[in-house]
């Protein structure tokens, strides 16, 4: 089987995630991929090949335009590839973003006391600097299928990770 890990960096999700599959990732930052993991340079280059499986995760929330990305793992994607997207579901005015934003504006405030003077104003803490979109399970499969896909599974689970507990959801759909 072929998988491509579409905004994966160097392809480190995918490494070993099926026995003996191909690898492969597209990432625009070109870094080097781990060994044993190929580099699609372009979208001309993912299109040549046919995968069984791309994977883009934890990519939708970073990107200005999500849909754009959506179409192009269909556009990438042969009859028979499974397209699985992968995002956090987080409230911009969630509590725990609310309380991670307030550690790391005293850490700024410790550090850099004049870039923290600088950003203090009403709003602080819903400055959005990292994900600038957010999703749910609707949302989600609204993108698969407004971008040409079928919807073939959809769900949510918890994960527990550096920065405390979240939820994540997921889509997995393939062309109509």
């Amino acid at each position: 089987p072929r998988i491509l890990d579409f905004g994966g960096d160097r392809g480190q999700l995918i490494e070993g995630l099926v026995p003996n599959a191909e690898g492969y990732t597209y990432d625009i930052s070109a870094v080097d991929p781990l060994p044993g993991i190929q580099r699609c340079r372009d979208l001309e280059e993912c299109r040549s090949r046919e995968f069984d499986l791309i994977v883009c995760s934890n990519v939708l929330e970073h990107v200005g335009f999500p849909r754009s990305i959506v179409d192009q793992n269909l556009q990438i994607a042969a009859p028979r590839t499974q397209v699985f997207i992968e995002v956090p579901f987080e409230s911009p005015f969630g509590a725990t973003l609310v309380v991670r934003r307030l550690v790391q504006f005293g850490l700024l405030a410790i550090l850099r006391p004049a870039i923290a003077w600088s950003l203090a104003r009403p709003g602080l803490l819903y400055v959005m600097h990292e994900h600038i979109n957010y999703f749910n399970t609707e949302s989600l499969q609204a993108m698969m299928t407004g971008s040409g896909g079928r919807v073939t599974g959809a769900g949510v689970y918890e994960i527990d990770g550096p920065m405390g507990k979240g939820t994540m959801g997921w889509c997995l759909g393939k062309l109509t």
